[in-house]
């Protein structure tokens, strides 16, 4: 997988099952609807279909697994639901924001966030969840999440399909294991 190149424009097509909507820089703090992917640039964003339960459901079974795990463990482990990924530009200004289903923080003591999104070069959620119901993350948005140093993808598929989700999507979980981590866990089956 490449690294997302920051120059290189978003197409409508690296986002099937969104509709493009201008969103301009200034507004996009007062925007309140949900979107997969927001770009400074072309002050364009990506608007999936509106949010059925069928997308919902992973993300509060994700948070109720954890809390089983965060029990047995002895330890917090924090679910945030959706919420503003941002990554800025070199003058600070959000250049590129993307919505999660999910996050989760496996030591939320010392990672959560300090404000009220997760900025790209803070501490990042140690697993991301996307949920294709109508759209397809390993479209676009994948490689945006490995550039920016996110540990792990969780991507559901539902059982329920859209009508716009792309042909060829099973039903199911896939745990993509990005970055640092990816790397990490090569190292230490080669030691072994």
């Amino acid at each position: 997988m490449t690294e997302a190149d920051p120059n290189r424009l978003v197409a409508v097509a690296d986002f099937p099952g969104c509709k493009p909507v201008r969103i301009q820089r200034e507004d996009i703090d007062l925007f309140d609807g949900r979107f997969e992917y927001w770009d400074a640039h072309t002050e364009v964003a990506m608007v999936a279909e509106p949010t059925a339960t069928y997308h919902e459901y992973p993300a509060q079974r994700l948070a109720r697994l954890t809390e089983r795990i965060s029990l047995a463990r002895g330890s917090p482990i924090d679910t945030v639901g959706a919420a503003d990924l941002v990554w800025r530009d070199e003058y600070g200004a959000k250049a590129r924001i993307m919505q999660a289903d999910q996050t989760v923080f496996l030591h939320p003591r010392r990672d959560r966030p300090k404000g009220p999104a997760m900025e790209v070069g803070d501490k990042l959620p140690d697993v991301v969840l996307e949920v294709d119901h109508s759209t397809d993350v390993c479209q676009r948005k994948i490689e945006f999440y490995e550039s920016w140093g996110f540990p792990e993808l969780w991507v559901e598929v539902p059982d329920h399909a859209s009508p716009s989700r792309p042909k060829g999507k099973l039903p199911g979980l896939r745990i993509h294991v990005l970055g640092r981590a990816k790397a990490r866990a090569q190292g230490s089956l080669r030691s072994h």
